[in-house]
């Protein structure tokens, strides 16, 4: 989880514009903690219906369902390092 965070965030750092970036990051945030407490209050009930095990096995099977719809867009493998634009732009400052 910390590897993807990592990646996610020096990966906003290089595409969100950087007057934009905090506008970004506190969306992304907002949306992070918010969801929290509803994954908390929806597996509690979950795990005491169905068992803890087999409700870990059904999130975790949810987590790599949801991690393999993500990379199967090409958009998102193909992701470049840097965005055009910076690319463009720093051929042309040299």
């Amino acid at each position: 989880m910390m590897a993807g965070n990592a990646v996610w965030e020096s990966t906003l750092q290089r595409h969100v514009p950087q007057d934009q970036l905090s506008r970004v990051s506190a969306y992304d945030w907002l949306g992070s903690m918010a969801l929290s407490p509803l994954g908390l209050a929806m597996w509690g009930p979950i795990a005491v219906a169905i068992g803890l095990t087999p409700a870990l096995w059904i999130a975790a099977a949810g987590q790599l369902i949801a991690t393999a719809v993500l990379v199967a867009i090409p958009e998102v493998r193909h992701l470049p390092a840097f965005p055009a634009t910076e690319l463009a732009g720093s051929r042309t400052s040299r």
